[in-house]
């Protein structure tokens, strides 16, 4: 009697697909993770690959012939994969992003929109402030707070107004406004570009190019810092630490320096915004060149240099304690205050190991309050931190006794928010950011949560009035009441299209978005008598 075929075991195989479906779908769709979405997602694929070779192998009962067919058939699916889809880089939680291999790329949308770009001579005029520009990163005090009196928050009836939308070149700058220009840093091609913008119109007045190009598999190519401008001058960093000092009106170089001769010492290459003070032009390259470092802004020659941390994506931050000005430099170590004039550590407050692995990003908040009978209250001496990874944010108080010792203090520590990309903004006593990317409300007074609600991504905010209007990292603009008792979204806009962790910009009524290959200017609404 012969002896009956074994019926082929599919159920494996079905159980293995949706196994495998199902950890792809949590990892590149929800973000979850072990380890990091793009390393996950690696082990997973490798894992699917292995068991299904295991099965064909060994579990499925298939002719041997079958079973190498079975193999070439999911290595010829993963393939033809490879062959249609391309990085596109990755989500800030780690998840992969893709692209059709046939859409054009970023850098050739830039090339189209560039090519009718024609020198035309015209000059910028930096030299005329106004009471609303944004000269700076995140504001003139780098707050990220902004006014725009009679702002209409109905934007269902009343939307915001589009002028110009077009391509950029890559990079993670925001804008620097002054009257009516507004200036920023691309890469272009091999050159990061140092490029003023019409506000009105977007078009494109002067642009500077460096021979400079940086590039990092996570994040892209390009500049990461934004432009100051100062006195008709507009002072750059770039990703790999060229300093810059132009004339605003025609991009003439008046100085240009190399901060630093190392390859960057961080990841994702150098960013600082620079800040000007006094005389000089100060930035946070961090390692061999310095945890600050304060260039003559005349000459472009180094006036000093302090400190040997390592930078994170912090920038400087001007801190004024009665009669004495500081620099704050969040650093790999943590928060210090530097002598404004000479760089000299005044104090120091440790938060981290001097590691890459824990970077600090968010901006120093200075909570400022009244004086009371020419003294100043604690809280005008508080600042607040924050970090992502699991850190979380800290307040501390920095004084000074009549013998000029300086002393800081942990008032608390808290996990409640995590801001890991992007920087806080402080009102009625209490702090928003972005924790881990969804929105979150904290008291300043303990650190604890009032509320947690709205995923947005590894996005930016800053406040307009009392309005959080947050960046999110998908490019949707919304509109969220800062109010510490409930999360109410207001409005929305669908600003951007890409991956975006540029910070937005209010100047007047102007709001400015850019992503890392496109910008978009709109005249937000304002209610009519």
């Amino acid at each position: 009697m012969s002896e009956r075929p074994r019926s082929i075991r599919w159920w494996p195989l079905g159980l293995i697909g949706l196994a495998g479906g199902g950890l792809l779908y949590a990892v590149q769709v929800n973000g979850f993770s072990l380890i990091r979405p793009s390393r996950d997602f690696t082990i997973v694929v490798g894992l699917i690959n292995l068991a299904v070779y295991v099965w064909a192998r060994a579990w499925s009962r298939l002719p041997p012939r079958m079973q190498f067919v079975a193999i070439a058939l999911l290595v010829g699916v993963q393939a033809t994969l490879l062959s249609i889809l391309r990085l596109d880089g990755f989500a800030g939680d780690g998840r992969i992003l893709v692209k059709w291999r046939w859409t054009s790329t970023p850098e050739e949308r830039l090339g189209d929109y560039s090519s009718h770009f024609k020198e035309r001579g015209s000059l910028a005029n930096l030299a005329e402030p106004s009471a609303t520009d944004s000269p700076s990163f995140r504001g003139a005090d780098r707050t990220g707070q902004y006014r725009i009196p009679e702002l209409d928050l109905n934007w269902e009836i009343h939307p915001p107004r589009e002028l110009w939308r077009h391509p950029v070149g890559r990079g993670w700058s925001s804008f620097a406004v002054a009257g009516e220009f507004c200036v920023t840093q691309e890469q272009r091609d091999a050159g990061e570009a140092v490029v003023c913008y019409r506000l009105e119109t977007g078009e494109e007045v002067w642009r500077h190019l460096d021979a400079a190009h940086f590039e990092e598999v996570t994040s892209g190519p390009g500049p990461r810092a934004t432009p100051t401008i100062h006195e008709g001058r507009v002072y750059t960093f770039g990703a790999t630490a060229i300093l810059n000092c132009l004339d605003g009106a025609d991009a003439r170089v008046v100085w240009s320096c190399q901060i630093a001769k190392e390859s960057p010492p961080i990841l994702f290459g150098y960013v600082s915004s620079p800040l000007v003070y006094g005389q000089n032009v100060l930035v946070t390259p961090g390692g061999q060149a310095g945890s600050i470092v304060a260039v003559d802004r005349d000459t472009g020659e180094i006036a000093w240099a302090q400190g040997l941390s390592k930078a994170v994506y912090s920038s400087p931050q001007l801190f004024v304690m009665g009669r004495e000005a500081q620099i704050l430099v969040f650093d790999a170590t943590g928060l210090a205050g530097h002598d404004a004039v000479t760089g000299d550590t005044r104090w120091m407050f440790p938060w981290g190991d001097n590691s890459d692995e824990r970077v600090n990003v968010c901006q120093p908040v200075i909570l400022r309050a009244s004086t009371q009978k020419g003294r100043q209250t604690a809280q005008e001496n508080q600042i607040l931190i924050s970090s992502g990874y699991g850190r979380g944010s800290a307040l501390i108080s920095v004084t000074r006794n009549s013998r000029e010792e300086w002393t800081v203090n942990e008032v608390w520590r808290a996990s409640t928010l995590k801001s890991k990309f992007s920087s806080v903004v402080v009102h009625g006593g209490h702090a928003f950011g972005l924790d881990d990317g969804i929105l979150t409300c904290i008291s300043l007074a303990d650190g604890t949560r009032r509320w947690k609600q709205g995923r947005y991504g590894h996005g930016q905010l800053i406040l307009v009035n009392d309005m959080l209007l947050i960046q999110t990292e998908s490019g949707r603009i919304v509109l969220v009441k800062a109010d510490p008792e409930t999360f109410s979204e207001v409005a929305s806009l669908d600003a951007l299209s890409e991956r975006t962790w540029n910070h937005p910009v209010v100047a007047g009524r102007h709001l400015l978005v850019r992503n890392d290959r496109e910008a978009v200017c709109y005249l937000l609404p304002v209610l009519t008598p």
